[in-house]
């Protein structure tokens, strides 16, 4: 009777169990993070009964997690592309916002620029037409200084955020390397701790959310955990923090770091691969920076070309002009281009200078300039890695010689001096990146506008030939022709041809100070070689005037011997708008990207590849969040409570229990039999 009530009470624990397993189950269904548990029941040793074994009933084995691994770990790489592409997606949709946008974006000041402007130059004398184009310009300097102060507000957004991330990966670690001790513990103790494997998982999960992660699992159930290039955040017991320094190349710009309890310090970088964190570094170096490098060289491109217009120009007073926005190569933007290492070589007096020589060359890139010892240089192009010769055949040698020196790629002029470079002294160059914020009105008046230009040019009264002279231009205001404000231009030349003819023809360039009796030119601040102004052939093979007079004309057709061509200041022109043409036709003048694009067109490639890779991030967002839907549900049909499941198991343990009890209640019959036979 003792076997037969033994293996009732048997039957009677084992399904208990099984009852509050499945309880379990069904209390935690919405549990995030839970395991379906189930029970695995085991015969106890049979007794040997003579020449047989007897059995001794049943007993719970154990009670283990219904997991599987591969769809886990699945899972958490998906967690982490959603949570990469959700961020990015975010970040992209605020830039084509910022950019597309009508009332946000460039385009509309820009064309109202250009179309006030217009109206200046149909109307040179209008001083309401004027103030009208000078307040638009205002506006257009103060869009592209907005549109700076968005993305730098966007970038300090980013960085807070990485901030906080970091914070929130470093506790996420802390209670995994925490859980990794309670389960050695729980599992040296003998049995498996579910639910603190469950905690465990769920926490790796909400790890994977925020950073792309890499488990490895260790002995008695422990995991190890790297990111990024393979740097450790957990092993076992033992936890990392991840932290943020600054970075050495960029004192504005934090980097990652793992840090150990000792405060040394290892370098993580800035590709994470997934999660949260990864999209959020991605938008600021993939994204921000080129966006802010973009609007920078549009600004450089517009100003400049419009600077250069301008300067050559007279206003309304009979002033020259000046420039029209900031000076692209102004000093204050000049130094904001250079960011030197924080690790160079001391005395850190080393000075690397970057000027804009080319707008048509200029580049959207970041460069970065390594000295390999006091002569060597390498010079890389972030964009594409290309580096010394494959910028720029010039710069094969990757040799400075001595100080001062000069490289030029791109567009660029590097001037570099000091007392010295060493091995490892390291600079970023950002050429384009300052100006949207440095953009500024130089002209503050209306009148002060130029729109004329201060060259006037007339044909001899007596001139019996078909020549013809073009209206003339000034290339540049700064020679000894222009250095007296009160006398502009002065002395006034006359190009004549001589009589009687020479053959072949010839003219001279004379001082036309006295026109009744113009003598020889003496050139105010001549070169080192006196410059030839008598019998010079005609028609000449480049321009009619020397280029260092700072102004040009153009004479056509057959002088005849005897002919004259006045060249004079444009004293009193204020219907003259030739100037102000060239200020309009810079609205269609191709002037970036080796000729090929506008300023508004570069603007617009900008924003459509900006509102391509919005389109693109939320693109890859659905598609994440396709697969994580998928891979979830793949783990939860494994791990998942299914209540009809659990409903018909309770069903089965409870017919076990009760045939258990009725297998009792049989022994217990059996044994009164017994003792009532007995008495």
């Amino acid at each position: 009777m003792t076997d037969l009530l033994n293996i009732g009470l048997s039957g009677l624990n084992s399904n208990r169990i099984g009852l509050s397993v499945t309880g379990q189950n069904i209390t935690n269904v919405n549990t995030e993070g839970y395991s379906r548990q189930s029970v695995e029941f085991g015969a106890r040793t049979p007794e040997r009964l003579g020449g047989f074994f007897l059995g001794t009933g049943s007993e719970v084995d154990t009670v283990r997690r219904i997991t599987n691994e591969f769809m886990v770990a699945s899972e958490r790489s998906d967690i982490s592309s959603f949570g990469k592409a959700e961020t990015f997606s975010a970040v992209m949709d605020q830039l084509d916002q910022l950019f597309s946008n009508a009332n946000s974006g460039l385009s509309g000041n820009l064309s109202t620029f250009y179309s006030s402007l217009q109206s200046a130059v149909d109307d040179p004398s209008s001083i309401e037409a004027r103030q009208v184009f000078l307040s638009t310009a205002n506006n257009l300097a103060q869009k592209f200084q907005g549109l700076q102060d968005q993305l730098l507000t966007l970038q300090n957004d980013i960085g807070q955020q990485v901030e906080a991330v970091v914070v929130e990966v470093s506790t996420l670690a802390k209670e995994i390397g925490a859980l990794n001790n309670q389960i050695n513990v729980a599992i040296n103790s003998g049995g498996e701790p579910n639910d603190l494997l469950d905690q465990r998982d769920q926490t790796l999960r909400d790890l994977s959310k925020l950073v792309d992660i890499r488990v490895v699992p260790m002995e008695n159930n422990s995991v190890s955990i790297s990111i990024g290039s393979g740097q450790p955040l957990v092993v076992g017991t033992d936890v990392f923090t991840l932290t943020t320094q600054i970075n050495p190349d960029n004192a504005g710009v934090k980097e990652l770091a793992i840090q150990t309890d000792s405060g040394a310090k290892t370098v993580v970088g800035n590709s994470l691969g997934g999660g949260l964190l990864g999209g959020l570094l991605d938008a600021q170096y993939g994204v921000i920076d080129n966006a802010l490098n973009n609007i920078g060289r549009v600004a450089l491109g517009i100003s400049g070309a419009l600077n250069s217009a301008h300067n050559s120009g007279m206003d309304l007073e009979n002033n020259l002009g000046g420039d029209l926005f900031t000076d692209i190569n102004n000093p204050a933007t000049v130094s904001n281009r250079t960011l030197a290492s924080t690790s160079n070589s001391d005395p850190a007096n080393q000075v690397v200078s970057v000027t804009v020589s080319d707008l048509s060359k200029l580049t959207t890139s970041d460069y970065r300039l390594t000295f390999t010892d006091a002569t060597n240089y390498v010079l890389t192009r972030v964009s594409d890695g290309k580096q010394n010769g494959a910028l720029d055949p010039a710069l094969s040698s990757g040799a400075i010689g001595g100080l001062p020196a000069s490289l030029t790629v791109d567009g660029l002029t590097l001037d570099l001096s000091g007392a010295g470079f060493a091995a490892g002294d390291s600079f970023v160059l950002q050429p384009t990146r300052g100006y949207s914020n440095d953009i500024a009105v130089k002209v503050d008046r209306a009148e002060s506008l130029a729109l004329a230009s201060p060259v006037r040019t007339m044909t001899g009264s007596n001139n019996t030939g078909t020549g013809s002279i073009s209206g003339g231009e000034v290339t540049n205001n700064a020679t000894a022709f222009f250095t007296d404000p009160a006398k502009p231009l002065s002395p006034p030349v006359v190009i004549q041809f001589p009589d009687p003819a020479t053959v072949p023809v010839t003219y001279n360039i004379l001082d036309n100070s006295d026109p009744t009796s113009p003598v020889a030119l003496v050139f105010p601040a001549p070169p080192a070689a006196p410059l030839a102004l008598t019998g010079l052939a005609y028609p000449p093979s480049s321009g009619i005037l020397p280029v260092d007079f700072g102004f040009q004309v153009e004479i056509s057709g057959a002088p005849a011997p005897g002919d004259t061509f006045s060249v004079d200041y444009n004293t009193g022109g204020v219907l003259d708008n030739r100037v102000g043409l060239a200020l309009a036709k810079v609205q269609t003048t191709e002037l970036l990207n080796n000729g090929k694009l506008t300023g508004e067109a570069a603007y617009g490639v900008f924003t459509q590849e900006v509102g391509s890779r919005a389109g693109t991030a939320r693109r890859d967002l659905e598609a994440s969040e396709v697969l994580l839907a998928q891979s979830q549900g793949l783990q939860q049909s494994v791990s998942g409570v299914n209540l009809d499941e659990e409903a018909a198991s309770l069903i089965e343990f409870e017919q076990a229990y009760n045939a258990s009890a009725q297998v009792i209640s049989i022994a217990r019959s059996i044994f009164d039999t017994l003792i009532s036979a007995v008495r």
